[in-house]
């Protein structure tokens, strides 16, 4: 669903099979405007249909994982995409920092392990867990945001210049705008929520007029985000036609903007 008619549009959001919407009758070339939220969206006309799809069987349930691995302390060798479950698909539930020390539970499947952290237990890529400890743990049960930290975030998100806006990404190829900032925030030892609607809530409110680099910059309602890198501009995974760019905040409607404390 895009602000105006073409793929050079905007994305807004992405509505899931079968959602509901109205249409006004307006349409331009291969697109259809509806109403959506009570403003004006549009969607390719391909994807509308006057009647609802009969939705496929939901899948039998994967059985429960038994113990088959070592148990103990691992330590994580990257930023490591945190699952809560030996099957969830993409998006990632969190991204646990690189070097965190984690409990191994003995549970294995489909090249996941099972571990507990900070109270939780998920599942990640058992490659990626390490047994030696770092020399320096950066968990992000102690790293606490600050002048180095927003320094290695702002590093981590330009580093990703060029590549692909990917729907749902998180790395450590293709980013969608709130993938990308989770993934830069984590490479800096600081653990941020996986969606947009709940990292404007991650820190302290600030107004526009207040920014400082590192600042998250919410757009169209808190649906889009990026990074502030000052002069006016922004990092941020656009949309599928842009990939991961520079752009200035004033591009898109401002909604809020957030200093992680």
């Amino acid at each position: 669903m895009r602000v105006g008619p073409g793929i050079d549009q905007q994305p807004v959001t992405v509505l899931k099979e079968n959602s509901q919407v109205a249409a006004t009758g307006k349409t331009s070339g291969d697109w259809t405007e509806v109403s959506y939220d009570g403003a004006s969206r549009w969607i390719s006309s391909q994807y509308l249909s006057d009647t609802k799809q009969a939705e496929a069987p939901a899948p039998a349930p994967a059985p429960d994982p038994t113990p088959a691995g070592p148990t103990g302390s691992r330590w994580t060798t990257a930023a490591l995409n945190a699952y809560g479950s030996s099957t969830q698909p993409k998006p990632a539930t969190t991204v646990v920092p690189e070097g965190t020390q984690v409990e191994l539970t003995g549970k294995q499947a489909d090249g996941r392990s099972e571990y507990t952290w900070n109270g939780t237990t998920y599942w990640s890529a058992t490659e990626y867990l390490g047994t030696n400890a770092p020399a320096t743990n950066t968990s992000a049960n102690t790293a606490k945001p600050g002048a180095n930290a927003v320094e290695t975030a702002i590093n981590f998100a330009m580093s990703k210049l060029g590549g692909p806006y990917v729907w749902g990404g998180t790395g450590p190829v293709g980013y969608d705008c709130s993938g990308l900032m989770q993934a830069a925030y984590a490479a800096a030892g600081v653990t941020l929520p996986r969606v947009t609607w709940d990292q404007v809530n991650a820190g302290k409110q600030v107004s526009v007029g207040d920014l400082q680099p590192g600042d998250l910059v919410f757009f169209y309602d808190n649906g889009h985000v990026g990074m502030y890198i000052g002069n006016g501009n922004i990092v941020n995974a656009l949309n599928e036609d842009a990939g991961i760019v520079v752009t200035p905040i004033s591009y898109m409607p401002i909604s809020a903007a957030v200093r992680i404390a």
